[in-house]
């Protein structure tokens, strides 16, 4: 798949609108927020 390109970019976001919603949180919290979305998208995909 792609999914591993969304990663890649470590200190900025591949998407400025999730840049501006993460803005005020630590960058940490930031990984995980997006491993989450991550962990969400390949669920949803196994199961439908």
């Amino acid at each position: 798949m792609g999914s591993t390109a969304i990663f890649r970019p470590c200190g900025t976001s591949p998407w400025p609108q999730f840049t501006i919603l993460l803005n005020p949180i630590p960058y940490p919290s930031q990984v995980s927020v997006f491993l989450g979305f991550g962990v969400l998208l390949l669920t949803s995909v196994r199961q439908s």
